[in-house]
C-alpha cells in the first residue's frame, strides 16, 4: 500500500484546562516532545509531531485560606464596630434623657418651663400680700385699742404706697404668653384696685377716731362703711383672679394664694 509523501500530520491541541474547569485558549503549552513514528515505510520520512502536555494548575489553597480569613477578619471588625456604636448610642441617649429629666423636672417641683409674665404676676401679688399684712395689723390694733390711731397712720400710708406701686408695675406686664392671660391681669388689676379704696377709706376712719376715746366709733363712720364694702368687693376680684392664676402658678412652679393672702 503506497504511503503518504511529505510530513506527517499534527495532532489536534490538547485544551489546557485551568484549576477550576475554565479552558484558556491562550495558555502556552507546559512541554513539547519530538517523536519519530514510523508510518509503515523505513525509508519513509518521520513526521514531527508537537504534542502538548497541559500541566493542571496547583489549586490555590493557600491563597484560599488567607481569603477566607481575611473575610472573617473583616466581618468580625464589622461586628465589633457596630457593637460599639450601638453601646456608644445606647449610652448617649441615656445621658440624654437623664440630662433632659435634670433640666426639666416635674410640675410639682420647678415647674414645666419659665414665663416673665407669670414671674411678674406672682411678684406683684406678693407685694399686695406685704401690703395687706400691714393694712390688717393695724386696724386690728386699733379696733381692739391696743394702739391709736395716730401711732398706726404712718403704717397705712406705706401699705397704700406699696400697694400703688405694685398696681403701676402690673400696668406694664404683657401676658401674651398665659392663658387668659389679658383676663388675668383685669382681675388682679380690680382686686388691688378695690384693696387700695378700702386701705384709703381704713385711713379716712383713723383721722375721723383720732384724738377720741377707745372705743372708737366704727359701723357708723362712713369711712369705715366705706372701708367694709371696698373690701369685700376685693374679696370677690381676688376669687376670680385666683381661678385663673393658681393654675398658672401650678405650672410654672410659682406661690399659689388664698383670697386672704393678697
Amino acid at each position: 500500500m503506497a504511503a503518504s509523501s511529505g510530513a506527517g500530520t499534527l495532532p489536534p491541541s490538547v485544551p489546557v484546562g485551568a484549576v477550576f474547569g475554565t479552558t484558556h485558549a491562550d495558555t502556552p503549552p507546559s512541554g513539547v516532545g519530538r517523536v519519530n513514528q514510523s508510518l509503515g515505510d523505513p525509508a519513509q520520512q518521520t513526521a514531527e509531531t508537537l504534542i502538548i502536555h497541559p500541566v493542571p494548575k496547583r489549586p490555590q489553597r493557600i491563597g484560599l485560606i488567607l481569603a477566607i480569613a481575611g473575610a472573617v477578619m473583616v466581618v468580625t471588625a464589622a461586628a465589633v464596630g457596630a457593637a460599639f456604636l450601638l453601646a456608644s448610642s445606647s449610652t448617649s441617649s441615656s445621658t440624654s434623657s437623664s440630662t433632659n429629666r435634670t433640666a426639666h423636672p416635674a410640675k410639682a417641683g420647678a415647674g414645666s418651663g419659665s414665663s416673665s409674665a407669670a414671674s411678674a404676676i406672682d411678684s406683684v401679688l406678693r407685694q399686695s400680700g406685704n401690703a395687706r399684712r400691714t393694712v390688717v395689723a393695724a386696724t386690728q390694733s386699733v379696733s381692739n385699742c391696743t394702739a391709736g390711731p395716730a401711732s398706726e397712720l404712718s403704717a397705712m400710708q406705706g401699705a397704700i404706697s406699696s400697694r400703688e406701686s405694685a398696681l403701676q408695675r402690673l400696668s406694664s406686664i404683657a401676658p401674651t404668653d398665659l392663658p387668659d392671660g389679658a383676663t388675668l391681669v383685669g382681675d388682679v388689676n380690680s382686686a388691688l384696685k378695690a384693696s387700695d379704696q378700702a386701705d384709703q377709706d381704713f385711713v379716712r376712719w383713723m383721722h375721723d377716731i383720732e384724738g377720741s376715746s377707745c372705743p372708737y366709733v366704727s359701723s357708723s363712720d362712713s369711712n369705715y362703711q366705706g372701708a367694709t364694702s371696698a373690701s369685700a368687693e376685693a374679696d370677690g376680684a381676688k376669687q376670680a383672679l385666683l381661678s385663673l392664676w393658681n393654675p398658672v402658678a401650678a405650672q410654672f412652679g410659682l406661690t399659689q394664694y388664698t383670697a386672704g393672702q393678697i
